[in-house]
């Protein structure tokens, strides 16, 4: 065997091996960092956010919102503009009373890396020091570290809109793509622990 074709089966085999261990974190090990619901908050000094971009984002958060139970503070970051959401969900009295006090929107966000930079800033100067943090189950653990890097004193609880990837009745179709997304995922994460040093 040539010294060619060994190092594409080490490669090979290290690449399935790596994507393997990272597909059971993703899904048997990360989601005991997820917050549970039935802890009971109680610090005025939280927020809820939400990373936009995927399905049920949003919606979750304004209904965490709307039961008081999580805080009274709602933060938008990323693609969907406050006029979108304000036509689509401002519907009742009480959904446009909301909006006008308790949420607050950050349309400048493209990526993941400028969500947690305008997060900081909106995050410091309002006096916040604890955040529950809603985006997709796969897109979790990448905030979780770019967190843990750049902004490593706020207390951070996650909420995937998620429950669980697999259950949905196109579940052919989704399982490719979840597939294409955990290995995307880690190739971003990989990234951000080996090269980005902003």
């Amino acid at each position: 065997m040539s010294n060619i074709k060994k190092h594409c089966i080490f490669l090979t085999s290290i690449i399935v091996i790596s994507v393997t261990w990272w597909s059971l974190y993703l899904f048997f090990i990360f989601p005991k960092y997820h917050y549970d619901l039935n802890k009971s908050s109680t610090n005025l000094s939280s927020a809820i956010v939400v990373l936009t971009g995927g399905k049920g984002r949003f919606e979750k958060g304004l209904n965490f919102l709307k039961s008081g139970k999580l805080s009274k503070k709602l933060f938008v970051s990323g693609v969907f503009s406050a006029g979108e959401l304000r036509k689509k969900y401002a519907l009742s009295e009480t959904e446009k009373k909301l909006f006008e006090c308790c949420i607050s929107f950050d349309n400048k966000a493209t990526n993941t890396y400028q969500n947690v930079t305008e997060i900081k800033k909106w995050v410091e100067l309002n006096g916040i020091n604890e955040i529950y943090l809603i985006s997709s189950y796969y897109h979790l653990p990448r905030v979780k570290i770019l967190f843990e890097k750049k902004f490593p004193s706020l207390e951070l609880n996650l909420l995937p809109v998620e429950a669980n990837l697999f259950t949905t009745k196109y579940l052919f179709f989704n399982f490719f793509f979840h597939i294409k997304i955990i290995f995307t995922e880690y190739i971003k994460i990989l990234y951000i622990i080996f090269f980005d040093i902003r």
